[in-house]
């Protein structure tokens, strides 16, 4: 981690960690009982030979104090102690005595007295009393002083463990966690390996130590000295309070300027109000030290970036990262920077290791509370992938105390203790130069910002137009309209999850089964596990919408009523008959049903050579390679049999194992043949990815190139973005994994997220597609803004977008324009996995509706404005937009883990006017997936994309609905195919449904008498 940890070397920092590495070699050295034998001869030969030799009084008197002591007579100690020094001042060590006799009589004057009494002669002694003077002035809350003892003690000698221990710790508590790093280290190399001490290291940002009973008496005794204050402030970061630790951090920064951690959290906040004039003033400010943490040039070059100062945020983030070749943060921001230069070949290096951090990140933050040997192994493997041996040798010694029995690693420790000892230069202990990645460049040919440059102006958002005022709102009419679905997931109030599987939910399909251009809705189940062959009483159901504001269930004639694990759905016409047909994924064999077209379906056979027998989430189905026949993609989570076999308890109770105990299952991709039939070609294609957990599907056209690319949002796993490389529909499907460098695979600073629910929309109304992710509690929501060259930026915090997801568990989302403005809004189902897995945390949570007030900003309307619904609380899942009603005003369908599915139609009043478009490709696949429509209204324009895949286990309405406000005509709209071909219609009317069919002209679908 830290390089400049190891700024004194000498032989005793050798010794001490070849006699903690090097014991597992020498005992299984035939050499070892050679050695043994001397030893002993040596030793005999001293006994023999030694002088009679008789104490003298202070030595006998000395002896009898630390007998005293060790037999709790601690007032006789002290006494004795303090006369053998009076006798023969030589003997130093009693003041040690008299110290400890007095600390245990609480009588603290006393015991300072005395261990300040100790020549400061450089001994062994003086150490020893100058870590235990430290270890008493931090009891009684004078951290200043403590600190300066046991720095006194690393003079004389740096390697000390106990001082070393003691100084990280004392650090620790005060929140200073960078500064305690090099202490750490030394204190693991002297031989003090435990949970929490390998913890700071190995997790240095994380592991403060919150002692509030310290913080307090630091702040009561010394009130000048406000490095104790850095730990309040920074638990308020974690508890979102950014106002009351703002104020805390100037009055440190104020007082100690020189406490570069208040000031490294202090321009992080800064930074996020988005300030430029007090950041910039913050950084005018700082200290020659602050260089050295890499935590200020992390923040410098996010503000470079942020001005497009793209040379300068490269410099700081090599500044970073060379200071600390793990800071995930530095690490991701240079594998997205470098990957439009001459170094690109390198940001792939800088990705693959910003992943693995940040996986390993991700498990150190659940080892914080859990003590599981399985998190242990992964972390171990981790480390030894990202050239940290110490670290990893260290975690072995973690788990053979938890777990004796576990052999491997007693054997990994042995290996990689081999590699330790072989190494010649103690820098590579932590981090080994290979895997030094900023060392590879000359930073130094990099500018630094120009802090005085003006701002780079943003383009200019296409005019808002008239704002529409009203409030949207939205009634559950399911059971009005005859919709009675109740997902079930085999599990009841009291028993709560034993798979994760469990905790899914089932996904919602939107299709015009029939096409008569009213959408129906098909429901997924799941029902009892493991699964009884046979059982009817858990299907899924399809409800046919009837026109006149009633749907019926017509399960049985249609021939859905699948009866297996049911989980996500993907519509699509994949034998281009003209009628869609609908693929389900399963925990087991996927199922294909083709559309008969007479309001029937039959099962494929082993789905067409699509079944597998994976644990599949979401799908999708959409032409990746441009011949017009779709393909299907099928996100798999976890290892089918390994989920069902592997149990957990939580106080000693049955409970759903987390997701990073589990081994992720590929994902596969099927591509079609044209004969009726699929083939696997997983391998070939580029999606083989390791750990993927996919939970969320969208395939669309990124890159405006008429080739769709597939993004997978990944639970506590990096995301995936395959980038499509097809040249053509005769060529092999080819597509190459870019989330991390692309800036989609974590969050802003490169940590890992619970990515559960997808939406993909224009944000901003830029023309390019965004995404909008949904995460774990206590994670915020992203909405990644696409910027040109099909790079991603986190604009969460722009957007207002982190606090109101952060205290949520989302799910199913989407992006939908509820009141027809022209800018699309958010919708989120939220709850948590289940009530068992909650640990005090709400369990069912309210649903959400964010409004795009204009440009991506967004604000959360108000429950009791939005409908009764929007005030209930339920453990939400899947979340499908669909216009069933066909009055223009996106509704939307959700699935719930406790609760019937709900039907949310939108009954905003005074909404504004619409153009929905419906696509039929001829040329391109019929399903028109990654066709996009252009509305030019005035000076305004308006983008959709078709998009293949809905997100979270869903297949949403396949139209595009166009909010247009006030307008009352559409100039111009332009359709773009992935054939290539382009289509334009001029002076359309508003408030209507079209249907246009590649290359022929637009119909208008007929009017509805009356909206139900």
């Amino acid at each position: 981690m830290l390089q400049r940890a190891h700024a004194t070397k000498g032989p005793c920092y050798e010794a001490s960690l070849k006699t903690i590495f090097s014991m597992v070699l020498l005992i299984q050295s035939e050499r070892t009982w050679r050695i043994i034998a001397v030893l002993l001869f040596l030793l005999g030969f001293a006994w023999c030979t030694r002088p009679v030799w008789r104490p003298s009084p202070g030595e006998q008197l000395l002896n009898g104090a630390v007998e005293d002591l060790h037999s709790s007579r601690f007032a006789e100690a002290e006494l004795k102690a303090h006369d053998a020094v009076r006798q023969d001042p030589r003997l130093t060590q009693a003041w040690l005595v008299a110290g400890d006799a007095a600390r245990r009589q609480r009588h603290a004057t006393d015991a300072l007295r005395y261990y300040r009494s100790v020549p400061q002669d450089g001994s062994r002694v003086e150490l020893q009393a100058r870590c235990r003077l430290g270890e008493q002035l931090a009891a009684l809350g004078l951290a200043r002083q403590a600190e300066a003892a046991l720095q006194r003690a690393l003079e004389i000698d740096p390697e000390d463990a106990s001082a070393n221990h003691q100084l990280g710790l004392l650090l620790q508590k005060q929140g200073r966690t960078w500064e305690s790093v090099p202490y750490v280290q030394r204190a693991l190399l002297g031989g003090l390996v435990n949970k929490s001490h390998v913890m700071m290291l190995s997790a240095v940002d994380i592991m403060y130590v919150v002692d509030r009973e310290f913080t307090q008496r630091c702040l009561a005794t010394q009130p000048s000295d406000k490095s104790a204050l850095i730990v309040e402030a920074r638990q308020a970061i974690v508890e979102k309070e950014f106002d009351r630790a703002e104020a805390m951090l100037r009055e440190i920064v104020a007082a100690q300027p020189e406490l570069i951690e208040a000031q490294a959290r202090l321009g992080a906040i800064l930074f996020d109000d988005g300030d430029d004039v007090a950041f910039v003033s913050w950084q005018d400010r700082l200290p020659p030290t602050a260089d050295e943490h890499p935590e200020i040039w992390y923040l410098r070059g996010l503000w470079a970036r942020r001005r497009q100062q793209t040379d300068a945020a490269i410099r700081c983030f090599l500044e970073a990262a060379r200071l600390d070749p793990n800071h995930s943060g530095a690490i991701f921001q240079l594998a997205q920077l470098l990957q439009s230069s001459e170094h690109a070949a390198l940001a792939e290096q800088f990705a693959a290791r910003s992943k693995t951090l940040s996986q390993m990140n991700y498990l150190l933050a659940e080892l914080r509370e859990l003590n599981d040997f399985r998190l242990i192994r992964k972390v171990v493997g981790l480390m030894d992938q990202l050239g940290r041996p110490l670290e990893a040798v260290a975690w072995c010694q973690v788990l053979q105390r938890f777990n004796p029995d576990q052999s491997w690693a007693a054997e990994e420790e042995r290996r990689l203790a081999k590699q330790l000892v072989r190494s010649s230069d103690w820098d590579d202990l932590f981090t080994l130069p290979d895997h030094q990645l900023a060392r590879r460049l000359d930073a130094s040919k990099f500018p630094l910002p120009d802090w005085q440059a003006e701002e780079v102006k943003p383009l200019p958002q296409a005019p808002t137009g008239e704002r529409i005022p009203q409030v949207v709102r939205f009634d559950d009419e399911a059971a009005a309209v005859g919709i009675d679905f109740r997902y079930y997931n085999g599990t009841t109030e009291t028993t709560g999850l034993v798979h994760i599987l469990q905790a899914t939910g089932g996904g919602i399909a939107v299709v015009d089964f029939d096409q008569d251009n009213w959408p129906d809705l098909y429901f997924i189940q799941s029902g009892e596990y493991p699964i009884e062959e046979g059982q009817t009483q858990y299907l899924n159901r399809l409800y046919r919408n009837l026109g006149n504001g009633r749907f019926a269930d017509v399960t049985a004639t249609s021939g859905l009523g699948d009866s297996g694990y049911g989980q996500g759905v993907a519509v699509g016409d994949f034998n281009s008959d003209g009628f869609p047909d609908i693929y389900i994924a399963n925990c087991g064999p996927n199922r294909l049903y083709e559309n008969r077209g007479d309001g029937s379906f039959v099962e494929v056979p082993d789905a067409a050579g699509a079944g597998g027998d994976h644990w599949t989430t979401s799908c999708a189905i959409a032409d990746l390679d441009g011949d017009a026949l779709p393909e299907i993609y099928a996100a798999n989570y976890a290892l089918k049999d390994e989920v069902l076999k592997l149990k957990c308890k939580h106080e000693g109770k049955p409970r759903t194992c987390a997701p990073t105990l589990l081994t992720a299952e590929q994902d596969h991709l099927y591509r079609n043949l044209g004969n009726g039939r699929f083939a696997n070609v997983t391998d070939g294609s580029g999606v083989v990815a390791a750990d993927g957990k996919g939970l969320g599907v969208v395939i669309a056209d990124f890159g405006n190139r008429g080739r769709p690319d597939i993004f997978v949002g990944n639970d506590t796993t990096a995301n995936f973005f395959f980038r499509n490389q097809a040249s053509g529909p005769e060529q092999p499907l080819r597509f190459r994994e870019q989330a991390i460098v692309s800036g989609v695979g974590f969050d802003e600073v490169g940590n890992l997220q619970a990515c559960m629910g997808v939406a993909a929309g224009d944000a901003n109304a830029d023309g390019l597609l965004d995404l909008f992710i949904t995460n774990f509690w206590a994670e915020s929501n992203i909405l990644y803004q696409q910027q040109p060259g099909r790079l991603f930026a986190d604009q969460t915090r722009s957007a207002n977008l982190r606090d109101s997801g952060f205290h949520m568990l989302g799910f199913g989302t989407q992006f939908i324009d509820g009141e027809l403005d022209g800018w699309p809004d958010l919708i989120i189902a939220n709850g948590h996995i289940d009530r068992t897995f909650a640990h005090g945390n709400p369990d069912r949570m309210p649903p959400q509706y964010l409004r795009n007030t204009g440009a991506a900003q967004y604000t959360e309307l108000p429950a009791n404005e939005l409908g009764d619904y929007f005030e209930g609380r339920y453990f939400g899942r899947a979340l499908a937009t669909v216009d069933w009603n066909r009055d223009g005003r996106e509704d939307v369908c959700i699935s719930h883990l406790d609760a019937p599915a709900a039907l949310l139609t939108n009954r905003t009043e005074d909404a504004g006017n619409y153009l929905a478009v419906q696509l039929r490709g001829v040329q391109s696949n019929r399903d028109a997936i990654g066709t996009v429509v252009t509305l030019d209204v005035g000076q305004r324009s308006w983008m959709r994309q078709m998009v293949g895949g809905g997100g979270y286990l869903v297949s949403n309405q396949r139209q595009l609905l166009f909010g247009l406000g006030e307008a009352d005509q559409v100039d111009r709209m332009t359709i773009r195919w992935p054939s290539g071909q382009v289509q334009t219609f001029e002076n359309l009317r508003c408030n209507q449904q079209c249907l246009v069919v590649e290359g022929d002209e637009m119909v208008t679908l007929p009017a509805v008498a009356s909206n139900p």
